[in-house]
């Protein structure tokens, strides 16, 4: 889910929404994962990061269907203590 931001008046120009400033005409993303504050000032370096981690994920996700396997220290480490699973 995408929403722009646009607060009404209230004194004050930014937000706290859980610790974080949210301003008017900031960008929130949302997912089942969390949500992304995106200040409006930084849009264009947040669209232009994007396109560089959707290429990422794509070649990703063509090598697994290539057969790619995970190396056995990724094995190692998500078995390990040092990886704590949240739910």
């Amino acid at each position: 889910m995408l929403y722009r931001c646009r607060l009404a008046a209230s004194g004050s120009q930014h937000q706290p929404h859980r610790g974080k400033s949210v301003a008017s005409g900031d960008v929130l993303v949302s997912d089942d994962n969390g949500v992304v504050i995106v200040p409006f000032a930084r849009i264009d370096t947040v669209i232009e990061r994007l396109k560089t981690v959707e290429r990422l994920e794509r070649d990703l996700d063509a090598n697994v269907q290539a057969g790619m396997a995970v190396p056995d220290s990724i094995r190692d480490l998500v078995k390990s203590t040092a990886v704590k699973r949240v739910s």
